[in-house]
């Protein structure tokens, strides 16, 4: 990476350009470094099995041309038989980054991709309510955040999640937790459960403030607006959401961002209908404190619209604690 972006990258006529044909092999392997510091780059992934979830046009006029869902890439070379081997002996992490172009790292995996429930139109038709962009009434709301309050691209950004409580109708529980931390199984035939429902997530990379915005004489209301949400910091992205989803308490972590934070949103939302908790987690680690709640995703009490940012959450959730960031 140092190499390309030190050296090869400057030897670039003015009307040259630059190609990169390449395995994806990691997270950080060069395709990944280019596409985080540079986002002039086109990428065109040809996964072996079709992702229409990753399938995007380029600026290049190229397009993938599969439709269904893992459709193979080339079955006259590499017909189903010979791709199920293959996956065999690669392993699951191997074949994600050598054949599908989606590198994930070693050792991930507590909370696996299939843990999740989607919300869907179904999912939300059969709990009553009118389509899958609308959520349950939600018996509480909590904000979490992890403050880093940069805009340095190569820094952990700082991460929002808003999460709904709300009693499922016609589950079954499989197993429980008791307030010690220990798992009992038991077949729960009550007529609802309690679930979980990602509701929104952004992650940024800015200050804790955003600049101060004058209205210009030639815009209305509408443009000063978009104007003005684009240059927001931390603490009015964080008010925005907590107005917007009705947040009953925002969590934070009790560390050195976290504290600054947390005093800046009481100092500046005084009046707000919502709470600021500063949470201290003490001696236990991230890695533990994913086992502690890795059984209230197996058991599917676990829930998330199909959106983009929520896809990010679980791709980043996935590769914990072995990802980058």
């Amino acid at each position: 990476n140092d190499y390309f972006f030190e050296s090869v990258q400057w030897r670039l006529e003015p009307e040259g350009a630059i190609v990169i044909v390449m395995t994806r092999l990691d997270e950080n392997d060069l395709t990944g470094a280019i596409l985080a510091a540079d986002p002039e780059f086109e990428i065109i992934r040809l996964p072996m099995e079709y992702d229409p979830s990753r399938a995007f046009p380029t600026r290049l006029g190229f397009e993938d041309p599969r439709t269904e869902e893992n459709e193979l890439l080339f079955p006259e070379r590499f017909p189903e038989e010979v791709v199920e081997r293959d996956k065999r002996i690669l392993g699951p992490y191997a074949y994600a980054g050598q054949f599908q172009q989606r590198p994930a790292p070693r050792g991930g995996g507590i909370i696996k991709r299939d843990y999740w429930q989607l919300w869907d139109e179904n999912e939300a038709k059969s709990q009553g309510i009118r389509d899958g962009n609308a959520y349950p009434m939600m018996d509480f709301i909590v904000m979490s955040i992890d403050g880093a309050f940069t805009s340095k691209q190569e820094n952990d950004a700082s991460y929002i999640t808003v999460w709904g409580l709300w009693d499922r109708g016609g589950a079954e529980a499989k197993s429980m937790l008791t307030q010690g931390g220990a798992k009992i199984e038991l077949l729960d035939r009550r007529d609802t459960i309690p679930s979980l429902m990602l509701m929104w997530a952004r992650e940024l990379r800015v200050p804790l403030h955003g600049d101060e915005i004058v209205r210009r004489y030639d815009e209305n209301k509408s443009e000063f607006e978009i104007r003005m949400r684009e240059n927001w910091g931390l603490c009015e992205c964080i008010e925005f959401a907590a107005r917007k989803y009705n947040v009953d308490r925002v969590i934070i972590e009790a560390k050195a961002n976290g504290i600054t934070v947390a005093d800046e949103l009481k100092r500046l939302y005084k009046t707000a209908s919502w709470t600021v908790e500063l949470y201290n987690p003490g001696a236990v680690d991230k890695v533990a404190r994913a086992y502690a709640v890795q059984p209230v995703f197996t058991n599917g009490q676990v829930w998330a619209p199909d959106k983009t940012w929520s896809e990010a959450v679980i791709a980043e959730a996935e590769v914990f604690p072995k990802g980058k960031h």
